[in-house]
């Protein structure tokens, strides 16, 4: 079967039709330390609303105050 978006694969075009998502959906989010879920929420909330790298950057911040 002949590929219908080779461009898109290539990285020749973007599909305008698809937003960027780094979390898609949380159902039931696990129990965390405040601090930690008050990252998470945040970096939710920067990703609904087009902050990208910000919502990274908590996602990354609560990660490592886990580890710690």
């Amino acid at each position: 079967m002949e590929n219908i978006f080779p461009h898109n694969i290539r990285g020749e075009h973007a599909n305008a039709g698809v937003a960027p998502t780094i979390i898609k959906e949380v159902y039931f989010p696990p129990d965390a330390p405040q601090e930690i879920a008050t990252l998470t929420e945040s970096g939710i909330v920067y990703q609904n609303t087009g902050y990208f790298e910000q919502s990274i950057d908590c996602f990354e911040k609560a990660r490592q105050a886990w580890r710690d």
